[in-house]
């Protein structure tokens, strides 16, 4: 079949969870169908990156969208009651694209909801990677953060606006599909949609750029995380604030290093706090975690599976975290990591870890052992192109 890929970021660089995994869908996707993207850029440079012969996209058409007409079309989008990321992506020449193309493929592929309006318009069936429920995300936002005041009610605002739209998108689909059973349930209770409009295919992680590197130095505790996303910064500023100070109360001088995109403002707010160490991007994330004695995941907002988890496995880093951040993994890891929710109950879980050699190891090696059984994107991914069938689209 013919697929016609809509994105609202551009996924390349394949960097980034979102652009991570729409990536490995379309790579996956491209052994059974031919594929082309039609894709929003946030940037100039976008428009003339340079692509990978990497045999994915058969076809490639991008589109400008500048912030100012993103900030435009929310506003528009607001008025008009729809979700504002979905008002912010709206664009008339994306979908005038769209519309030259249509005659020429089979189905649609939108990914994230916020692609919604523009598969919709088109009269092709429509399958909808959502990847989490935006509308849990939200949530959890306002019962689990301090957030009060116009940003509160923004997300108030929000949260009901796309609980409905995720409601409408999922019914006009032909199928939608999310990373785990708690997202799916989740929108089957709350959107009033049927069990079988959605499908679970969870995340993957890349075995081969992700060797094993277990090299602890006995002192660096290590976060992974797109600190442009509000659950990760939210993660990260909670633990240096709460967990970090019980760790060094005793002058033991752990170090917290933070590893991802990170906007200046943010970097300086963390970089503040004793002890914490933040790297920005880098080239090498294997080589960047070498020396880190455990991996944490405190997050107390998101949804859907986290990426940062399959990678400290892939790593074969001890790990520790929130309910939230091992949701969507399945049981068989939670005899090897560190379920924490509490700023002691992580002290205590890290302090355990480094005084315990062998329990480190035990940890570090069984965690690889199961990421390397369950986890690649080829099993992860298997049977998603039978949604793609002409009797199904």
């Amino acid at each position: 079949m013919k697929i016609l890929v809509l994105t609202s970021r551009f996924p390349y660089p394949v960097v980034g969870g979102d652009r991570l995994r729409i990536f490995e869908l379309c790579r996956y996707l491209s052994r059974y169908h031919d594929l082309t993207l039609v894709s929003l850029c946030e940037s100039p440079d976008e428009m003339h990156l340079d692509l990978s012969n990497d045999n994915v996209f058969q076809k490639v058409y991008r589109v400008y969208k500048s912030p100012v007409s993103s900030i435009i079309s929310s506003f528009i989008g607001f008025i008009t009651g729809k979700p504002l990321q979905v008002g912010y992506y709206r664009s008339s020449k994306f979908s005038a694209v769209c519309k030259s193309l249509e005659g020429e493929h089979d189905c649609v592929l939108a990914h994230l909801v916020r692609m919604g309006d523009q598969a919709l318009s088109l009269s092709l069936p429509v399958v909808t990677e959502m990847t989490d429920a935006i509308s849990l995300n939200y949530k959890r936002v306002l019962s689990t953060t301090d957030v009060t005041g116009l940003r509160a009610t923004i997300y108030r605002f929000e949260y009901f606006r796309l609980l409905r739209y995720e409601s409408y998108l999922i019914n006009r689909s032909k199928s939608s599909i999310v990373v785990s059973e708690i997202d799916k349930q989740y929108l089957v209770t709350n959107a009033e949609v049927s069990d079988s409009k959605i499908s679970v295919f969870s995340n993957g992680v890349g075995l081969n750029s992700l060797k094993y590197c277990y090299q602890p130095d006995g002192k660096t505790i290590l976060f992974i995380g797109n600190m442009f996303s509000l659950q990760n910064f939210d993660a990260a500023l909670w633990f240096a604030k709460k967990v970090l100070p019980l760790l060094n109360q005793d002058e033991n001088h752990y170090i917290f290093r933070v590893l991802g995109k990170i906007r200046d403002s943010d970097r300086s707010v963390l970089s503040k706090i004793a002890n914490v160490e933040v790297t920005g991007l880098v080239d090498s994330v294997p080589l960047a975690s070498v020396g880190a004695v455990v991996a944490v995941c405190p997050i107390r907002i998101g949804a859907g599976i986290q990426n940062k988890v399959l990678e400290y496995f892939a790593l074969g880093i001890p790990c520790c975290l929130t309910r939230f951040g091992f949701e969507g993994i399945i049981p068989e890891f939670e005899d090897f990591v560190m379920l924490c929710d509490t700023p002691d109950e992580y002290a205590d879980a890290i302090q355990s870890i480094i005084s315990d050699t062998k329990l480190a190891q035990k940890m570090s090696l069984e965690a690889r052992k199961l990421v390397e059984r369950h986890y690649s994107w080829d099993a992860q991914l298997s049977g998603v192109e039978r949604l793609f069938q002409k009797k199904s689209c």
